[in-house]
């Protein structure tokens, strides 16, 4: 049922499969596991090109944990403290020091559950965070500490970090890749699409039996039908 959900019977998954593992062995192949060949140069490429930064924050949440606002005097008390908090940073003008202070306070004060995955801090290109956020992090030089940056999510205080290849990208399906398998990814389409465009490609016949619109009602042993696997094992 879930697979028929996707559209979807059990030799088309494990087509797919097949496929995904042999895209990741040449990933490995040309890039290195995990895109480790990509160089320095290539990622800070791939970074300008696209938009990222990279940042930590402290949260200070003025809703509770149903999503009802929290009274003023208790928005008050928050924004009191990440006020201290910022000027607590601040204070430190050593970039070593200064992360390793603001590690502490996060430990300490963060309400941001979420960040936790992301050791380094979120990793993000335009459009990626809410508005006041992602403002807030472009004014910022690296290792720059902002002031109180308020959003709907609550009392902000921000540290811009140095945006590096094993940087964890935010991404909305949760999947975990960094700057750098992401880098690896791009430049592998690249040869792809440049062996396409060299290959000397021919109709096989068996395509014109292919009934498309069956493709999107799955049924038991179609693609196996159509012997898929055998054309392109050949």
């Amino acid at each position: 049922e879930k697979l028929q959900s996707y559209y979807m019977d059990l030799d088309l998954f494990k087509y797919f499969t097949k496929t995904q593992y042999l895209y990741n062995g040449l990933a490995s192949k040309f890039f290195g596991e995990n895109g480790a060949n990509i160089s320095d140069e290539d990622v800070q490429e791939y970074v300008d090109t696209n938009d990222y930064m990279t940042a930590k924050h402290i949260l200070f949440k003025t809703t509770d944990d149903s999503g009802t606002a929290l009274s003023d005097d208790e928005k008050a008390a928050k924004k009191q403290q990440a006020e201290q908090v910022a000027a607590q940073v601040k204070a430190v003008t050593d970039p070593e020091k200064r992360v390793e202070l603001f590690d502490q306070l996060m430990e300490q004060y963060n309400e941001d559950t979420g960040e936790s995955s992301y050791p380094h801090g979120y990793c993000f290109t335009s459009g990626t965070m809410v508005t006041e956020f992602e403002d807030a992090c472009k004014a910022l030089d690296t290792y720059e500490v902002s002031g109180v940056v308020e959003s709907k999510h609550g009392y902000h205080v921000i540290l811009r970090m140095p945006t590096q290849g094993d940087d964890l990208v935010m991404s909305s399906d949760g999947s975990q890749q960094t700057l750098r398998m992401l880098v690896a990814q791009e430049q592998l389409g690249s040869l792809l699409t440049g062996w396409v465009d060299e290959a000397d490609i021919s109709w096989e016949p068996k395509f014109s039996s292919i009934d498309y619109a069956a493709v999107f009602t799955p049924k038991e042993s179609f693609w196996k039908r159509l012997d898929v696997f055998d054309w392109f094992e050949k």
